[in-house]
């Protein structure tokens, strides 16, 4: 008889994965070798390909041995660090923050690539994200000597320039040609492209700061609000008001690219001259060690509206700051299963009073901000409610009244409580009710505050949540407005609550440090059509695709390594902190800024 075929012995995908994993590792000890003799170039070239054989290693679901799915992982994050060590000996140290943000993407609290991260953005003079990287390698490593004493430097560059400029001027800001160093042989540059808006100087922290007052510039309808807050000259050596110096912050961000050489005009190089701010900081009351110190960007947003919500209403003007961006919400209580027809027309309702911005708080919860906020406007079930309290107060109100003899207010109770029987509001004891919460009101500019920070007990501090949440480009809140016929809400002059994406604050980084850039969707010089969308990263604008601006802003999955290597170490660092969506039936008029009046004392 004939033999039977044998069948091809099964591969051994373990077996075939540490084949792949050998040849990764003999291209990263040739690296090591070339390291030796000091020749960095070939070094980095062997590190390189190292992590490409690397990075063809797929792990299916099937491999449960922990050991070479580690393994894989640890030549991965050592070909890394390797090659950001080579980089940063041939001084090219944009090369290096890549490389080393790339190996903190698999692995955030790795001690080697925060550090050699921090060594380059210090060389490039980017001081505010050096200090950051190595406070989290102190917070990694507490002892680790070389982070403390490159903490101490920074920190000794920033008292020598605060006492060399005085107050905030040119605290940590980055020298204007930073950047790669030319020990290695030039590369080709793109060719710039001109951007007709200015950058903000950052004073050591502020990436925040920048980030919302670029936000607020690019919304003409603030803008005009800002301008038109009555103000006065400044007298020589006298620190200027808030409303002052806002003011001339926006006003010296208006004006046009300086003349080029050729004298029409012309922008030159990639962005313009970036606009300090430490004028606008020294109005705060801050003093230089406030600068370094990083804030949340929805508390500051709430925090600074409300000031200049108050600058305004000192000066008896209309409240532009509630009208332009103030949420009305409403809040319905129903008796939950009534027994009867008078309990089931019970209806109480409360009106909170507009305020800014709407905080998100089921991010992680949620896959996108729709979701969230028919979320945050669901019903809930209150035990035990009692139903009669108004009323009860009232009666209680009546009683004191009655004590002081006081006949006008005695019958506004009477008048009250008589009102409230009439109406069957007189409650029914003590009930379980169903409360819900809609949107009264919308405003023109609708501010969002996407809340990433969650505390855990376990840690006793704040984490970043990572989770994707996605957000739309356009956004219909129609159905989650007040839609009961029973109460009545004026006509929103503003038109119906329909909404398209202005803007988006970002941050990378973690829970305790980070950096902040915003994304504008923004209207260039004149006679230029449509809207582009621009990134503003402190000093430095670029035109950015709404890829970049949107989807790659929603945090989640990582791709490459650090997400097939699974949990938490493949989530994206970046993601949104704050959306900015501005009405579409009111969108001319917040755009508008034709007649925009400027204080004549702001333009000398």
């Amino acid at each position: 008889m004939p033999e039977e075929p044998v069948a091809p012995a099964p591969i051994d995908e373990e077996k075939r994965l540490r084949q792949r994993l050998d040849l990764a590792k003999a291209q990263k000890d040739k690296g090591n070798e070339f390291f030796k003799k000091q020749e960095f170039q070939q070094a980095a070239e062997y590190y390189s390909k190292a992590h490409r054989l690397a990075g063809t290693i797929k792990i299916s679901a099937e491999l449960t041995n922990q050991d070479v799915i580690d393994s894989v992982r640890q030549v991965t994050l050592a070909c890394l660090t390797n090659k950001a060590l080579a980089l940063s000996r041939l001084e090219d140290h944009e090369a290096v923050v890549k490389t080393c943000s790339e190996a903190l993407e698999l692995d955030p609290k790795n001690e080697k690539a925060m550090y050699r991260r921090a060594t380059s953005q210090k060389e490039l003079g980017r001081f505010q994200e050096a200090a950051a990287d190595l406070q989290a390698c102190l917070a990694i490593n507490p002892t680790s000597s070389d982070a403390k004493k490159a903490l101490k430097g920074l920190n000794n560059r920033k008292n020598d320039t605060a006492n060399s400029h005085g107050g905030f001027n040119g605290i940590f800001t980055r020298p204007p040609h930073a950047g790669r160093l030319a020990a290695s042989p030039p590369q080709p540059v793109a060719p710039a492209v001109p951007v007709p808006f200015a950058g903000l100087k950052n004073e050591g922290a502020t990436c925040y700061l920048n980030s919302v007052l670029q936000t607020l510039y690019h919304l003409p309808a603030l803008r005009k609000v800002i301008f038109a807050i009555p103000s006065s000259p400044v007298p020589p050596g006298e620190m200027p008001s808030l409303a002052v110096a806002l003011q001339r912050l926006f006003f010296r961000l208006q004006q046009p690219p300086d003349q080029g050489a050729d004298g029409r005009g012309q922008m030159r190089g990639l962005r313009r001259e970036a606009v300090s701010v430490t004028e606008l900081i020294a109005s705060f009351g801050w003093d230089s060690d406030d600068t370094l110190s990083q804030q949340d960007v929805g508390e500051f947003v709430s925090v600074f509206l409300d000031n200049i919500e108050e600058l305004i209403k000192a000066e008896n003007l209309p409240p532009d700051i509630s009208r332009l961006c103030g949420i009305e919400y409403r809040y319905t209580d129903r008796i939950h299963n009534p027994s009867s027809e008078a309990s089931k027309a019970w209806i109480r309702t409360r009106d909170e009073p507009p305020h800014w911005p709407c905080t998100i708080h089921h991010i992680k919860e949620c896959d996108g901000i729709m979701a969230a906020l028919k979320s945050m406007c669901s019903s809930e079930i209150i035990d035990d409610f009692n139903t009669s309290g108004d009323f009860l107060e009232l009666k209680k109100d009546l009683k004191k009244a009655q004590e002081k003899g006081d006949r006008d207010e005695i019958q506004e109770i009477e008048e009250k409580l008589a009102g409230m029987k009439l109406e069957g509001k007189e409650g029914f004891g003590k009930q379980n009710i169903q409360r819900s919460l809609r949107f009264k009101r919308l405003p023109p500019i609708l501010f969002f505050n996407l809340q990433r920070l969650q505390y855990c007990p376990m840690r006793g501090v704040p984490v970043k949540i990572n989770s994707r949440f996605a957000f739309e480009d356009k956004l219909d809140l129609t159905e989650l407005m007040v839609d009961d016929p029973d109460q009545e809400v004026p006509p929103d002059p503003t038109g119906p609550p329909v909404y398209s994406l202005h803007s988006v604050i970002v941050h990378s980084g973690y829970s305790n440090m980070g950096h902040y850039v915003a994304y504008i969707r923004a209207s260039g010089p004149p006679g230029e059509k449509g809207a582009k969308w621009y990134k503003f990263d402190d000093d430095h604008v670029s035109i950015v695709t709404e890829e970049e601006a949107i989807e790659e802003s929603f945090g989640g999955e990582a791709a490459g390594w650090s997400r097939m290597l699974g949990g938490g170490m493949g989530m994206r660092l970046r993601s949104a902190y704050m959306l900015v969506y501005v009405k579409d039936g009111y969108s001319a008029a917040t755009h508008n800024s034709a007649d925009e009046q400027v204080p004549e004392h702001v333009r000398s």
